[in-house]
């Protein structure tokens, strides 16, 4: 008896290796394709069947993926970034020997493997060029710490460039780059943490205005490091840690309102931002969430005859207004109809 589910007919050389990574590719508002890593190869998934692209760099390596003008660009370690349409499988000539990507502010962001602190930042809206005598741009970041870097993470104009130790991860580190200024002499780097890093490129988010990460002794977040220092650890980290490891379940998918693309946690949260989208254009919320004003006790035309007034009472946990009563043997809000404990 057969599991439920769909059947795939794999490409004979994918039958025979596991599949080390995901990621879905949104060439544009109607293409997009389902990106297998197997064995040392990318296929692509298509009608119940797995369709080969072509050759990576060995059948060890977890490609970082990224979604820039249309192209899915591929870093794999090799000499040069790879790039498919759809079509065409290539490399990109004088790009970086990369295996971590990441964009801002229209730039694409690499590292490169065979040097350790350089973080490269491509010519605007151009994955193609990577000239740095032109517009763009190569530095390094913490130069001659004895760390190599190992993932980027993006918010807002600030690039964190996560680095740990060549030969062990119990060195770690993250630098932040700066990239406001129009005019890229006046970009700044700085240290950001001395005792933190992330654990792999695969283990890093972009989520709620925040930027999430596995380190190798918690689960933690810019923003909690920025506000107490490097010891800051949530909680559930550590079990979160051993459960996923190197998981991620992020994809690609067009801003609400927008051309642009960017990377989503999940499924859940890509719908959170549709329903903020929808809420800004009807004028009640901001594209952050919140209220354009307050909105104090939603209720209906009163019917003279037919008429509930709020009552003062206990707070109500669901509006907030002190207004809950006791109503046939249970909590009930005159404000907000919500019941709550009975009995």
């Amino acid at each position: 008896m057969g599991k439920p589910g769909p059947s795939v007919n794999p490409d004979t050389a994918a039958a025979t290796n596991a599949i080390r990574g995901l990621y879905y590719y949104m060439k544009d508002g109607s293409t997009a394709y389902l990106i297998a890593v197997s064995g040392s190869k990318l296929y692509y998934y298509n009608s119940g069947a797995l369709t080969e692209i072509g050759a990576i760099a060995d059948a060890s390596v977890k490609p970082a993926f990224l979604t820039f003008n249309g192209k899915l660009l591929i870093a794999d370690g090799s000499s040069a970034i790879r790039t498919w349409d759809g079509t065409t499988y290539t490399t990109i000539a004088g790009s970086p020997a990369a295996d971590c990507l990441a964009t801002v502010r229209n730039r694409v962001v690499a590292n490169h493997v065979s040097e350790p602190d350089s973080v490269y930042l491509s010519s605007p809206n151009d994955e193609t060029g990577w000239t740095t005598t032109g517009t763009a741009v190569g530095l390094r970041a913490g130069y001659g710490d004895g760390l190599k870097v190992n993932g980027f993470a993006v918010l807002g104009d600030d690039v964190f460039v996560s680095k740990v130790g060549r030969t062990t991860d119990r060195q770690k580190k993250i630098y932040r780059l700066n990239v406001a200024a129009s005019v890229t002499s006046s970009w700044y780097l700085e240290p950001f943490s001395a005792h933190n890093a992330f654990t792999s490129k695969h283990t890093v988010a972009n989520a709620y205005n925040n930027i999430f990460f596995a380190d190798d002794n918690g689960f933690k977040t810019v923003k909690g490091i920025q506000e107490y220092g490097d010891l800051a650890v949530l909680p559930a980290g550590i079990k979160i840690n051993k459960v996923f490891g190197d998981a991620t379940c992020d994809f690609m998918a067009f801003v609400p309102g927008s051309r642009k693309q960017q990377t989503y946690p999940s499924t859940v949260a890509y719908i959170a931002n549709l329903i903020i989208h929808r809420y800004a254009m009807l004028g009640i919320l901001d594209e952050n969430g919140f209220p354009l004003q307050q909105m104090g006790i939603l209720k209906a035309p009163e019917d003279a005859s037919n008429s509930v007034h709020p009552t003062q009472g206990k707070l109500c946990s669901e509006c907030g207004n002190h207004t809950m009563i006791r109503k046939d043997g249970c909590d009930f809000c005159t404000a907000c109809g919500a019941v709550g404990t009975c009995g």
